[in-house]
This record gives C-alpha cells, sequence and structure tokens, in this order.
C-alpha cells in the first residue's frame, strides 16, 4: 500500500502551512482522499503536487494559470512561464513608474513654500502618476512613455490654476488615438499654441459670463477665418464621432472648466450652441472647417 500522510505530516515535511493545503483543495487545484473519521491523507504524488503548486504560486503565477496547466491542455510550464515573465517585466515598468513618480514629488519640495508642502507634492503626484498629461487629465488608453512625456511637458507648462486631482480625471480612449496622432502631426504646434492662448484668456474671464459667451463667439469666428492645418484637422475628424457625445469631454471637460473660474463653464456652453446654430462640426472648443461640396 502506498503511503499515505496526514495534513500535519505534509504540512511537517513541506512548511506548507494547513490552512493553504485545504484552501489550494477549495479551489480545485489539489485533490485529497478523506477517510471516514474526516481526516485529510496524501499519497507522495499528491505532496509533490502540493509542492509545484506553491511554487507556482510563489512565483505570482495566478490560479487560473495553474489550473490551465493542471487539466492537462495545449499549455506546458514553459509556456506558462514565458506569459509570466512578460507579465512581471511589464509590472516591474509600473513600479519603476510608481518609485519615480514619488521620488520626483519628494524632490519637489525642496522648492515648495513650507505652508504648501502637502499641495505640492499631491500636485506632483496627480500629474506624474496613472498615466497623466498633467492637469488635461489620466489616459485610460495608455500612449508610448516618450509621447506621454511630450504631452505632460506641454501641458504642465500651461500652469493652469485646476486643482491637481484633475490630472487624474479619465479621458476616453479616443483622446488618446487623438493624441497618438498629434504626435506625429507637424501641424500640432499651431493648434497647442491657440489653445494655450485661449487657455489664458479663459482664465481672464474670472466672473463675467457676458465676457465669457463674446470670447467663445470670437473664438470661433477666429477658427473659421483660419483654419487649422490640414494634417490637424484629420486627425479631429477621425475621433469627432467619438469624442461628440462622450460624457468626459461634455460633462467632465465643464466641470473641470468650472475648477478654473465660475465664467468658464459659460464659455463652453456658449461655444456648444453657436457652433450648433452655425451647423460647424466641433472637438469641444476645435472648430474644424466646412467642407466644401
Amino acid at each position: 500500500m502506498a503511503q499515505r500522510l496526514l495534513i500535519g505530516d505534509v504540512t511537517a515535511l513541506t512548511g506548507i502551512a494547513s490552512g493553504r493545503i485545504r484552501h489550494y483543495e477549495k479551489i480545485g487545484l489539489l485533490r485529497a482522499e478523506h477517510l471516514s473519521n474526516g481526516y485529510r491523507v496524501f499519497d507522495v504524488e499528491q505532496v509533490l503536487e502540493l509542492m509545484r503548486i506553491d511554487l507556482m504560486r510563489s512565483l505570482g503565477v495566478g490560479i487560473n494559470d495553474i489550473h490551465r496547466l493542471l487539466d492537462g491542455g495545449q499549455t506546458t510550464l514553459a509556456d506558462l512561464l514565458d506569459e509570466h515573465r512578460t507579465l512581471l517585466v511589464r509590472q516591474r515598468g509600473r513600479l519603476d513608474q510608481l518609485i519615480a513618480a514619488i521620488d520626483e514629488s519628494r524632490a519637489a519640495v525642496a522648492v515648495a513654500d513650507a505652508v504648501d508642502v502637502n499641495e505640492h507634492i499631491l500636485r506632483r503626484l496627480a500629474t506624474r502618476h496613472r498615466d497623466s498629461i498633467g492637469v488635461i487629465g489620466r489616459l485610460t488608453a495608455p500612449l508610448a512613455a516618450p509621447v506621454t512625456a511630450m504631452f505632460a511637458d506641454v501641458f504642465d507648462e500651461w500652469k493652469l490654476p485646476v486643482p491637481a486631482l484633475f490630472g487624474q480625471m479619465a479621458l476616453p480612449p479616443a483622446a488618446s488615438t487623438l493624441l497618438a496622432q498629434l504626435a506625429e502631426t507637424p501641424g500640432r504646434q499651431v493648434l497647442f499654441d491657440r489653445l494655450r492662448k485661449l487657455a489664458g484668456d479663459v482664465v481672464a474671464l474670472g466672473e463675467n459670463n457676458s465676457a465669457a459667451i463674446e470670447l467663445a463667439r470670437t473664438w470661433i469666428d477666429e477658427q473659421v477665418a483660419d483654419p487649422l492645418p490640414g494634417d490637424v484637422v484629420s486627425a479631429l475628424r477621425g475621433v469627432q464621432p467619438s469624442l461628440a457625445h462622450d460624457p468626459v469631454i461634455v460633462q467632465g471637460f465643464r466641470t473641470w472648466a468650472g475648477s478654473i473660474n465660475p465664467a468658464a463653464p459659460h464659455f463652453l456652453d456658449e461655444i456648444a450652441a453657436e457652433t450648433a446654430r452655425r451647423g460647424l462640426d466641433a472637438v469641444s472648443v476645435i472648430v474644424l472647417p466646412v467642407v466644401a461640396l
């Protein structure tokens, strides 16, 4: 008769706690024979299987992946480890990014006003973490690291008086698509220069709602008279249907604007109303040129 071991003996031999052994059995990774008195017993092969399972778990391999391996399908141990290594490398990159964000925020304390240290740290973290591109928001579909860094630098220069945590507003995937295309677009600087000037004009509105309405109409007139470069317009038209009714762009951006000053949402409302009256296509505040028939 093959030697059979009680769970206490298995724990003593392997160092694997009895609670963990029971958990592996409960989730179907491990089989055990149950005697009439309720005791679990394991043969040598089951103990070896237990040790393989626990080794995989110590490497961070997921339960579902171990199931795939044990079920005897197409997945080999080598395949599983290759997949898991790729995941670990991705996680390591993410950890490096987190460490860099913390280091940068702590280093920035040296130049912060002593009274405002906590806010300064939060601002640096909020705009250097979770694929944020500054106070504009966080990308739910991340870009390549150099492209993300480029946009973070661009928007960081705007120095908008927006609460730092708006840097974590989750932008829709179409926003990432647009930014990726703009990164390869020579005309993007024209767009960014215009938007940066507009941001300054909106900040200057304060609580003047009538001035916000006038600024919106002037802004539209200027864009119609002097359209953006064709390569930029092409990129904008590609995402316009996806962004036109997106709640982050429609409502989230309005809330973001309201954090700048009370008149800013009125500016956005007038942009939407006036472009609709004129039959113009727009991506948020960016007006697209009329297509000749």
